[in-house]
């Protein structure tokens, strides 16, 4: 199977748990026989990865660059899309450009008051938007 990946890398500039959990699911599909490639917009320190933008890490600047995700991901032609984060935002223009992907979005938590209003609202909408235009949505939090 054919599978990327969009989200952050592990890299000296930052390693945050999920760079750590793409590079741990890049290498299970690995471990498992699939072909297997992680769009970013850091360069990870231990695996070859695609790289869009100038490579240095600024991910406000994800939104600017989904078209060149969605030309990586024809080019590519996955039979999986796994997204996170800011990534999942050119979800629309992935699908149009390549329909012919299942494409799974990643939550890496959970909206809990605890955290604060305003960010408890906005995973929400994230969620919304998430289960209506992705054909999966897995959350990683016990909670959730």
């Amino acid at each position: 199977m054919r599978i990327i990946i969009l989200g952050p890398v592990v890299c000296k500039q930052s390693s945050g748990g999920v760079a750590v959990f793409n590079e741990s699911l890049f290498d299970g599909f690995v471990s498992l026989g699939d072909n297997v490639q992680i769009i970013s917009i850091s360069k990870s320190d231990r695996i070859h990865n695609i790289v869009i933008g100038n490579g240095k890490k600024c991910p406000n600047s994800i939104p600017f660059f989904t078209k060149k995700i969605a030309i990586e991901i024809k080019k590519y032609k996955p039979d999986v899309v796994v997204s996170s984060l800011q990534y999942s935002l050119g979800i629309k223009l992935y699908k149009r450009l390549w329909p012919h992907a299942k494409y799974v979005q990643v939550l890496h938590g959970y909206p809990c008051p605890v955290n604060g209003w305003l960010k408890s609202k906005v995973v929400n909408s994230v969620a919304k938007y998430s289960r209506k235009h992705f054909d999966y949505l897995v959350t990683v939090s016990y909670v959730s």
